[in-house]
């Protein structure tokens, strides 16, 4: 199902690191525009509570590293002193896990 925008005269869309810009062109299906490109049929867009919340939960989001820095760092730690233990069974769950993920 398409949804048509009327009056978008086009502008820069961002989506988490990317943004571009996108065409000025636009189609208007029925109503009529004014001057200033607006429609004279008076749509409007309300975003709810919930969507504003889910804007700042993105937002969030984006912020934190994509890395947990510590937990790297005291594996490393572990490692070079000696102290890291491999248990094999879990090791193989695991591996065995992520192989059936890959192939269903």
């Amino acid at each position: 199902m398409a949804i048509e925008i009327t009056g978008y005269t086009g502008g820069i869309i961002q989506n988490g690191n990317e943004s571009k810009q996108v065409g000025t062109e636009h189609k208007q299906q029925g109503g009529s525009s004014n001057a200033t490109g607006k429609s004279s049929t008076g749509d409007t867009v309300t975003l709810t509570s919930i969507s504003k919340q889910l804007k700042g939960l993105e937002e969030s989001i984006a912020e934190l590293p994509v890395v947990d820095t510590q937990k790297v760092e005291a594996i490393k730690a572990a490692i070079d002193n000696g102290t890291f233990e491999i248990e094999p069974s879990q090791l193989a769950t695991k591996m065995l896990a992520f192989e059936s993920r890959l192939f269903s």
